[in-house]
């Protein structure tokens, strides 16, 4: 889903989002996981995160897209799940998520490598900068 494809709040969502809700749903249940911090790079309009939070009880959550304008961040940003445009600004943040730099215990990337120019890049920047010790990546590509 692009956000120039986003529906008010209460509108249905496609069947192909739901239907990737649960999938993705499946496979992080297969690790595992308490409670992880989540990174979700490329959130789109945090659908899918806000949802495995609450199903899967994820602790914070930073979902971060480039898209994002100031007022969708302020509408969808929560208590526990904070939306940044660029990852540099989640020390800035207003919401839940204020560690500097924010560790993750489960990345998101889905969908995402096949739009980024170096996404060798882009993956050892996370590394380096948002993944704490033992976390897991799950990553899609269509």
């Amino acid at each position: 889903m692009d956000l120039a494809e986003r529906r008010d709040a209460g509108g249905a969502r496609h069947p192909w989002e739901t239907a990737r809700v649960r999938a993705v749903e499946r496979i992080v249940q297969g690790l595992r996981l308490v409670a992880p911090r989540v990174l979700d790079v490329g959130c789109c309009d945090g659908y899918l995160v806000t949802e495995l939070k609450q199903s899967l009880g994820f602790g914070d959550v930073l979902a971060q897209d480039t898209e994002l304008s100031e007022a969708l961040i302020r509408d969808l940003s929560r208590p526990g799940v904070a939306f940044v445009r660029d990852l540099r600004d989640a020390e800035r943040s207003e919401g839940a998520v204020n560690a500097s730099p924010f560790q993750a215990e489960l990345v998101l990337l889905l969908d995402v490598l096949e739009h980024v120019e170096r996404p060798t890049e882009l993956l050892r920047s996370l590394l380096r900068d948002h993944v704490a010790p033992g976390a897991r990546l799950v990553i899609t590509v269509p």
